[in-house]
Protein backbone atom coordinates (compact mmCIF):
# COMPACT_ATOMS: atom_id res chain seq x y z
CA UNK A 1 0.00 0.00 0.00
CA UNK A 2 1.23 3.39 -0.93
CA UNK A 3 -0.93 6.08 0.70
CA UNK A 4 -1.00 9.49 -0.96
CA UNK A 5 0.53 12.30 1.09
CA UNK A 6 -1.07 15.69 0.74
CA UNK A 7 1.85 18.15 0.74
CA UNK A 8 -0.50 21.10 1.08
CA UNK A 9 -1.09 20.19 4.70
CA UNK A 10 2.55 21.09 5.44
CA UNK A 11 2.51 24.46 3.64
CA UNK A 12 2.54 27.51 5.93
CA UNK A 13 -0.42 29.82 5.62
CA UNK A 14 0.26 33.45 4.69
CA UNK A 15 -0.51 34.79 8.19
CA UNK A 16 1.91 32.26 9.70
CA UNK A 17 4.76 33.27 7.40
CA UNK A 18 4.37 36.97 8.21
CA UNK A 19 4.41 36.13 11.92
CA UNK A 20 7.73 34.28 11.51
CA UNK A 21 9.25 37.12 9.49
CA UNK A 22 8.41 39.66 12.22
CA UNK A 23 10.02 37.53 14.90
CA UNK A 24 13.21 37.09 12.90
CA UNK A 25 13.47 40.80 12.08
CA UNK A 26 13.72 41.61 15.80
CA UNK A 27 16.78 39.42 16.24
CA UNK A 28 18.35 40.50 12.96
CA UNK A 29 18.87 44.04 14.31
CA UNK A 30 21.57 42.68 16.61
CA UNK A 31 23.30 40.99 13.70
CA UNK A 32 23.29 44.18 11.62
CA UNK A 33 25.53 46.12 14.02
CA UNK A 34 29.17 46.50 13.06
CA UNK A 35 32.35 48.23 14.19
CA UNK A 36 32.77 51.59 12.53
CA UNK A 37 36.32 52.38 11.56
CA UNK A 38 38.96 53.15 10.92
CA UNK A 39 40.33 51.80 14.17
CA UNK A 40 44.08 52.39 14.48
CA UNK A 41 45.97 49.09 14.40
CA UNK A 42 48.43 50.44 16.97
CA UNK A 43 45.51 51.07 19.34
CA UNK A 44 44.25 47.52 18.91
CA UNK A 45 47.66 45.92 19.30
CA UNK A 46 48.36 47.92 22.46
CA UNK A 47 45.01 46.84 23.91
CA UNK A 48 45.64 43.22 22.94
CA UNK A 49 49.04 43.26 24.66
CA UNK A 50 47.44 44.22 27.98
CA UNK A 51 45.90 40.79 28.39
CA UNK A 52 42.73 39.92 30.26
CA UNK A 53 39.64 41.44 28.73
CA UNK A 54 41.26 44.73 27.72
CA UNK A 55 40.91 44.11 23.99
CA UNK A 56 37.30 42.98 24.45
CA UNK A 57 36.54 46.12 26.43
CA UNK A 58 38.26 48.20 23.78
CA UNK A 59 36.14 46.64 21.05
CA UNK A 60 33.01 47.37 23.08
CA UNK A 61 34.12 51.01 23.35
CA UNK A 62 34.73 51.23 19.60
CA UNK A 63 31.29 49.70 18.98
CA UNK A 64 29.63 52.34 21.16
CA UNK A 65 31.77 55.04 19.58
CA UNK A 66 30.58 54.04 16.12
CA UNK A 67 26.96 53.88 17.17
CA UNK A 68 27.12 57.28 18.90
CA UNK A 69 29.47 58.78 16.29
CA UNK A 70 31.60 60.17 19.09
CA UNK A 71 34.91 59.22 20.73
CA UNK A 72 33.29 59.94 24.12
CA UNK A 73 30.73 57.36 25.20
CA UNK A 74 28.97 56.23 28.32
CA UNK A 75 29.95 52.61 28.88
CA UNK A 76 26.96 50.29 28.74
CA UNK A 77 26.49 46.79 30.05
CA UNK A 78 25.02 45.38 26.84
CA UNK A 79 28.11 46.36 24.84
CA UNK A 80 30.31 44.51 27.32
CA UNK A 81 28.03 41.48 27.23
CA UNK A 82 28.33 41.35 23.42
CA UNK A 83 32.10 40.91 23.83
CA UNK A 84 31.90 38.57 26.83
CA UNK A 85 33.13 41.01 29.48
CA UNK A 86 31.72 40.65 32.98
CA UNK A 87 31.41 43.58 35.35
CA UNK A 88 34.52 43.16 37.52
CA UNK A 89 36.68 42.10 34.58
CA UNK A 90 35.41 45.23 32.83
CA UNK A 91 36.60 47.43 35.71
CA UNK A 92 40.08 45.91 35.54
CA UNK A 93 40.23 46.15 31.75
CA UNK A 94 39.14 49.78 31.77
CA UNK A 95 41.85 50.56 34.32
CA UNK A 96 44.47 48.88 32.12
CA UNK A 97 43.34 50.82 29.05
CA UNK A 98 43.49 54.03 31.04
CA UNK A 99 46.93 53.27 32.51
CA UNK A 100 48.52 52.96 29.05
CA UNK A 101 46.79 56.05 27.69
CA UNK A 102 44.32 54.44 25.29
CA UNK A 103 41.31 55.97 27.05
CA UNK A 104 40.46 58.62 29.59
CA UNK A 105 37.73 57.82 32.11
CA UNK A 106 35.36 60.08 34.01
CA UNK A 107 34.06 57.86 36.82
CA UNK A 108 31.46 59.10 39.28
CA UNK A 109 29.90 57.18 42.13
CA UNK A 110 26.65 55.49 41.15
CA UNK A 111 27.08 56.33 37.45
CA UNK A 112 28.33 54.42 34.45
CA UNK A 113 31.80 55.59 33.41
CA UNK A 114 32.11 58.13 30.61
CA UNK A 115 35.04 57.03 28.46
CA UNK A 116 36.92 58.95 25.79
CA UNK A 117 38.92 56.91 23.29
CA UNK A 118 42.31 58.55 22.80
CA UNK A 119 43.87 58.19 19.36
CA UNK A 120 46.09 61.27 19.02
CA UNK A 121 49.34 59.55 20.01
CA UNK A 122 48.40 56.54 17.83
CA UNK A 123 48.67 58.53 14.59
CA UNK A 124 52.32 59.38 15.20
CA UNK A 125 53.59 55.84 15.80
CA UNK A 126 53.60 53.02 13.24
Amino acid sequence: MNPQIDMEQFRLKEEETSKHQCASSKTSKVHKKFLRGPIPLNWLSKAAALGGKALHEGLALWLLSGLRRSKTVQLSGWALIVFGVRRHAGYRALKRLQDVGLVSVDQRAGRRPVVTILTNQMEDTD
